[in-house]
């Protein structure tokens, strides 16, 4: 048996229970001893029977004394009772639809039991989980591990073939040098899998855990590197600095930039200059003004006669950055073209002109628009650029990384640079690790003139007076946002949802308002 076996070389994995396995990710061998548990239940401690009290857990060691198996026919269900005894006093077991117990649970033999305690008559275990009691046990009478499972696949089933496997298998080779993992204070990796499944303690498993985290952010780090290491190899189109548009550009805008938007501007500015392709992210909350900085880049590209696609995840969002860049001083005087799942349009300034999605993409496939601003509809295979050198990528969280990719392998040869931008916070250290194939720039300021964001929470009791300051501001022409967790209501969760309190608010608060329901369910238009 070798890490790489498929999982169904193992005996009593049929096709049946592989697909099963499959569903969880487990296809080899490997897979296996790496689905780790998101629990233990701590079933190591045994009690005398005459310690038990109902509405609690216990696990006790007894000898099954007698038992009786009948079925309840007009019920359509069976029950299997058995009393079972220690050297302190006896107590019942019963366990209902499992008739195959009956052949399995043997009166005489020693078995270990858990589960709760209820009184019904007599102190009673309800469907314990339960084992011959031996030298080594699996599933009672130690530290046992609870795994996150599919359908069809029992906890009893995949303990027992965990344990088998464990046995079988040679030490296995550590993948880390001896001297790294006992530098940090890390376990082996053969000790590690063992302990993770089956530990002694619930001490052992803490260790265990730090090694195995350890190999995951490691195998990460490696993978980032590599990917860092191989952006170097390739070839980019070294993007002039128009230093002329740019003073220009920045002097007609109707606002100053702040000492971050130029930093990081130049920082950008000076990665496309390379021949190699930037791969950076612009970091700052909502409001510092990383669009223009972005607009500042694309200047650049767009000036020398190249092409530029921002990537964004919503029609709202999209829409929003045409109308933005069809109004940035000298950007405006190039075709700006939009393209989403209902939308293609061309805008140069004010002017706006729709077109069907096939001429708008034969337009960028000619090099006629030299900035493409749009959703996922940018990556689909229709859409092809001429000389795109540079992609834009906002809010980058909400795509995934083979999404991302293909923005920037658009075209052979030369791979366009890549520039990110986030408003989620991200400290830097995390930011780095994270993200270590990204260069960070950060907005720390506001643009002046920006208003200061008041947050403050309020009391229920407090719940009426807000709603007479929003009656205030409506009656003043001006809007109000109310933002709920969720779409529909959900029992399990017991938070506000949309539809509910846009309701309640019609109906009950502002009866006299006009009040309008959006979600992410919605048509678009």
């Amino acid at each position: 048996m070798i890490l790489n076996d498929p999982i169904t070389t193992l005996s009593g994995v049929g096709p049946a229970q592989a697909k099963k396995l499959a569903k969880l990710g487990i296809v080899y061998i490997r897979d296996l001893l790496h689905h780790f548990p998101h629990r233990y239940d701590d079933f190591s401690h045994i009690t005398p029977i005459n310690a038990l009290r109902p509405g609690e857990s216990f696990v006790v060691k007894a000898i099954i004394i007698s038992k009786n198996f009948r079925r309840i026919f007009h019920k359509h269900t069976s029950v299997l009772e058995a009393i079972i005894s220690d050297a302190t006093g006896s107590a019942a077991v019963v366990w209902f639809n499992q008739p195959f117990l009956d052949t399995s649970l043997k009166a005489g033999s020693e078995y270990l039991f858990a589960g709760e305690v209820k009184f019904y008559k007599s102190l009673q275990f309800q469907n314990p989980v339960w084992e011959l009691a031996k030298t080594e046990t699996v599933h009672v009478g130690r530290i046992v591990p609870v795994y996150p499972l599919t359908q069809g696949i029992y906890p009893k089933w995949f303990r027992s073939l965990l344990k088998r496997v464990l046995d079988a298998l040679p030490k296995l080779v550590d993948p880390l040098p001896a001297e790294l993992y006992q530098k940090f204070s890390l376990s082996d990796y053969d000790s590690a899998i063992r302990a993770v499944h089956f530990p002694k303690s619930l001490a052992d498993t803490t260790n265990v855990r730090r090694r195995l985290a350890f190999d995951e952010l490691l195998l990460y780090e490696l993978r980032i590197m590599a990917q860092k290491h191989a952006l170097r190899t390739h070839m980019a189109f070294p993007i002039p600095f128009d230093e002329l548009k740019t003073k220009l550009c920045v002097n007609e805008l109707p606002f100053p930039l702040t000492k971050s938007q130029r930093r990081a501007a130049w920082d950008i500015i000076k990665d496309l200059g390379r021949s190699t392709p930037t791969n950076r992210m612009l970091v700052g909350d909502v409001g510092s003004g990383k669009t223009i900085v972005a607009a500042l880049a694309t200047l650049q590209a767009v000036s020398s006669g190249k092409q530029v696609a921002i990537m964004v995840p919503t029609d709202i969002l999209a829409r929003q950055h045409f109308e933005t860049f069809t109004r940035v001083p000298v950007v405006n005087h190039f075709a700006v073209g939009l393209l989403t799942s209902d939308a293609s349009v061309i805008g140069r300034s004010i002017a706006r002109e729709k077109m069907n999605k096939k001429e708008l993409t034969k337009k960028i496939e000619k090099g006629d628009i030299p900035l493409l601003i749009g959703t996922h509809a940018v990556i689909q295979d229709t859409v092809k650029f001429k000389n795109l050198v540079l992609a834009v990528v906002d809010e980058q969280h909400r795509f995934g990384v083979q999404q991302r990719s293909l923005l920037s392998s658009n075209q052979a040869g030369l791979v366009p640079h890549f520039l990110s931008m986030t408003a989620t916070p991200i400290p830097r250290t995390l930011a780095l690790t994270l993200y270590g194939d990204l260069d960070i720039s950060k907005l720390t300021e506001l643009p002046s003139g920006r208003k200061q964001v008041t947050t403050n929470l309020v009391g229920r009791n407090e719940r009426e007076n807000v709603y007479r300051q929003i009656d205030r501001q409506i009656s003043s022409g001006r809007q109000v946002f109310v933002v709920c967790p969720l779409i529909e209501p959900s029992d399990k969760l017991g938070v506000k949802s949309a539809t509910e309190e846009y309701q309640r608010l019609r109906r009950d608060v502002f009866p006299a308002r006009k009040i309008g329901l959006l979600h992410g369910k919605l048509r678009p238009k």
